[in-house]
């Protein structure tokens, strides 16, 4: 379900703080805090990346998985040309997250998909990015996911 507030999930930072970069957001796109985002490289120019946008089940194969949004506000909304947004790149751990289809301790070390901003699931499907994988298992459908960093994310999709 996408976000319409700040998820509420608990972070854990990969070693001692965290890397973060600022990524511009891309025109009308509403980002809360703690969303996972990507940048879409279809909207590149020579300037930059491309831009920052939710990661949803429409997102391409032009996409990039970066990581979590850390506005400053509870959210920004993205005019294309001069709002940035923070995110938090180090590929942290989100702690006792619900994950649809997880259901025993053997899944540890399984990918974890994303279909949206904020939901995970351990089913893959079109259009559906790698994220991060299972680290601890609690009971059905509550793990620990450790997220990937964009360089992990994208040496994972190129094989």
């Amino acid at each position: 379900m996408a976000l319409t507030a700040p998820n509420t999930w608990t972070y854990r930072p990969r070693g001692v703080g965290g890397d973060c970069g600022s990524f511009l957001v891309q025109n009308a796109e509403v980002i809360y805090n703690g969303a996972l985002v990507v940048i879409d490289k279809a909207t590149g120019t020579p300037a930059i990346e491309g831009l920052l946008k939710n990661l949803d089940d429409l997102s391409g194969t032009l996409d990039w998985f970066v990581g979590t949004a850390r506005p400053s506000t509870n959210y920004v909304t993205g005019d294309g040309s001069s709002v940035w947004c923070p995110v938090d790149t180090s590929g942290p751990t989100i702690v006792h997250v619900s994950v649809a289809g997880i259901t025993a301790k053997p899944q540890i070390g399984d990918l974890v998909y994303a279909t949206d901003e904020n939901t995970l699931t351990m089913t893959p499907a079109s259009n559906v990015k790698a994220v991060g994988v299972v680290e601890r298992y609690y009971a059905t459908t509550y793990v620990d996911c450790k997220l990937f960093t964009p360089m992990e994310c994208m040496a994972f999709q190129r094989g």
